[in-house]
């Protein structure tokens, strides 16, 4: 029930800010051609792990459901946040009276976690507040390098210079990578329907080619383990991709943790911090934290 509640939560909220980012479209600009949305229909096939999805509809806005199988909840006891603008709501509540560990990229591209002091302050929404009014939240964060995101104090060890793997920032249904971490051999891969390829520019700001992805779970195999890891299944995609975005020991247990935006709709990003355990010599990696940013 709480996660049928969740997820009307969610895609009310999608549904209400992508149509406030039209609104704002069109006030700036009455003779831009409008974009017409079309809907493209996930053909049945054989899917991996079979579960049951939760179809929680809004009522009046049927095309709009949770596709989510796995994480089955986005509720966690630990908190996530990173530096930016959101929406009333979308940020922990009492920031300054936490304590707040920090993954951070240092300006010689190594990556280091320690103690952080992020501030938060209302500012102007521009998709949502109407003139005068300040509900959203800007997070900010001093550092020497770039602040990935930041959790609570004892979620992460402490360190700097942390050991980290180069993977690609996706990886397609019928791809897999394999990599060796720490003595253990890994294989990361994916299942689901991949769609027509098209071009765009990375960060890097190279053209690059992606497909579209109608179906996506994402897996990992640690070599020795008879079970599969399950990382991410989504039993369908509205014109997004999800990402990885850090891989390496975060918790200082040897084994691999993940950060990974785990988006299904392209008017939102869901970072989800996964980290492992090692109890029985056996790898398990978890989700243990996420951040859920809708926008235009």
């Amino acid at each position: 029930m709480k996660k049928r509640l969740m997820s009307i939560f969610v895609f009310t909220a999608i549904v209400g800010l992508t149509t406030a980012c039209k609104d704002k479209q069109e006030e700036s600009s009455t003779t831009e051609t409008p974009i017409e949305e079309t809907t493209t229909s996930v053909n049945e096939g054989e899917e991996e792990p079979a579960a049951i999805v939760d179809e929680a509809v809004v009522e009046g806005e049927e095309d709009y459901y949770d596709p989510t199988v796995y994480p089955t909840s986005f509720k966690f006891k630990h908190d996530l946040i990173m530096t930016g603008d959101y929406h009333e709501g979308e940020i922990v509540d009492n920031v300054s009276s936490k304590s707040w560990v920090g993954l951070v990229k240092e300006t010689d591209g190594t990556y280091s976690v320690h103690k952080v002091n992020p501030t938060t302050k209302l500012i102007h929404d521009v998709v949502l507040d109407e003139v005068g009014e300040m509900t959203g939240v800007k997070v900010s964060a001093k550092s020497v390098g770039e602040v990935v995101f930041m959790t609570n104090e004892g979620v992460l060890t402490q360190g700097s210079n942390l050991e980290t793997v180069n993977l690609p920032k996706t990886i397609y249904p019928g791809e897999s990578k394999d990599f060796i971490f720490k003595g253990k051999t890994y294989t990361l891969f994916a299942k689901g329907e991949k769609g027509a390829a098209y071009t765009y520019q990375n960060e890097e700001g190279e053209e690059v080619q992606g497909y579209e992805i109608k179906k996506y779970s994402l897996f990992l195999k640690v070599k020795g383990q008879d079970k599969v890891i399950t990382l991410l299944d989504l039993s369908s995609l509205e014109e997004a991709t999800p990402t990885i975005d850090f891989v390496g020991d975060l918790n200082g247990d040897g084994n691999i943790d993940f950060l990974i935006n785990t988006t299904y709709n392209y008017n939102m990003s869901r970072y989800t911090l996964y980290l492992s355990e090692g109890k029985s010599g056996a790898v398990t990696v978890k989700p243990v934290a996420a951040l859920v940013n809708l926008g235009c």
